[in-house]
């Protein structure tokens, strides 16, 4: 059986027929099998996925050059200026315009961001290849 990476030719297949709309009834038909081990399939496959973006991040914080903590109370306009007051200090040209990079925190961190302020403590991680991550 062919893989793709952590990925089983099945466990690709069942992804691709979902993200098309497919249901687990339609898929479990062209494969001939029940819908419960489509279901199975697709789970595993997404756990294999998070996993992977696991590691990712667990490699690049090896490799991180800073580490920068945005504490609470602390205004959403002024979060951009942080990250690239630090990531100058240390000579990294991040990869993020200013809308960006506020999209970025939004997506990562909504639920600690209240209308105008941070409601919890946001840690921004930057490395040399002027990625980050945002937790």
């Amino acid at each position: 059986m062919k893989r793709w990476g952590l990925l089983t030719e099945k466990q690709m297949k069942v992804l691709q027929l979902r993200r098309k709309g497919l249901s687990y009834r339609e898929i479990a038909k062209l494969f001939k099998t029940s819908e419960e081990n489509i279901y199975i399939l697709e789970r595993r496959a997404l756990t294999n996925i998070q996993k992977a973006r696991k590691t990712i991040e667990a490699l690049k914080l090896m490799d991180m050059a800073v580490e920068l903590k945005i504490p609470k109370g602390v205004k959403l306009s002024e979060v951009p200026a942080k990250i690239y007051r630090v990531a100058d200090e240390h000579k990294i040209k991040l990869n993020f315009n200013y809308v960006e990079l506020l999209q970025e925190i939004a997506d990562k961190a909504g639920e600690k961001l209240g209308n105008k302020m941070v409601l919890q403590d946001i840690m921004v991680y930057i490395f040399w290849d002027g990625s980050m991550i945002v937790e």
